[in-house]
């Protein structure tokens, strides 16, 4: 394997690259394009991506611990391809998701607990059977992105526009939401409002 810590990489194109047994730790990762990239038995431990894309990468193999993105674009992502098996639920590996935008991505069965994804945008996504307990979507932007059977208990969406929460199947206990577009939260029941 090989192996970078505490490493720069500025300015870097690794589109159609083809990375085999890598392991970044404490690796900062600043306007860098992984388009179409396939990682094989790759590990990225406390690794930040600042102002990057990640446009259809290809995983096999590799694991995301404790990792940081902010203002990045995640298109065609499953993230469920990106942690152990650990039974249901397993953790997603990310700490943080700021200012970031989701295209395409899918989270199924993740224990999303306490994520940040303040200010990100997310576009023809899907979160189905997430424990999004305490997580944070304040002024985040959805389109087409469904909430379906999560638990969104003490969830933040202040201020974040567009959502699809299933209030059939989600779990919304004490979930804040802002007015007016807390009132989209009723189309998911097939009320009629005059």
């Amino acid at each position: 394997m090989k192996y970078k810590e505490n490493k720069t990489y500025k300015d870097k194109d690794a589109t159609g690259v083809v990375m085999n047994d890598y392991e970044f730790e404490d690796c900062v990762f600043e306007n860098c394009k992984f388009n179409s990239t396939e990682f094989n038995s790759c590990q990225f431990t406390n690794c930040e991506f600042k102002n990057c894309s990640l446009v259809n990468p290809i995983f096999h193999n590799t694991e995301f611990r404790n990792m940081i993105f902010r203002d990045t674009i995640l298109f065609g992502i499953n993230w469920f391809d990106l942690v152990g098996r650990e039974g249901m639920h397993p953790s997603i590996p990310v700490d943080i998701f700021t200012n970031c935008t989701f295209k395409y991505n899918t989270f199924p069965q993740l224990s999303l607990l306490k994520m940040n994804f303040d200010s990100s945008s997310f576009y023809d996504c899907e979160f189905t059977e997430c424990n999004l307990k305490e997580s944070s979507f304040k002024s985040a932007k959805f389109e087409k992105t469904p909430f379906l059977k999560c638990d969104l208990t003490k969830a933040n969406f202040s201020n974040a526009t567009g959502y699809y929460v299933d209030l059939k199947s989600c779990i919304v206990k004490a979930a804040k939401f802002t007015f007016p577009e807390a009132i989209s939260l009723l189309s998911s029941l097939d009320m009629i409002i005059e």
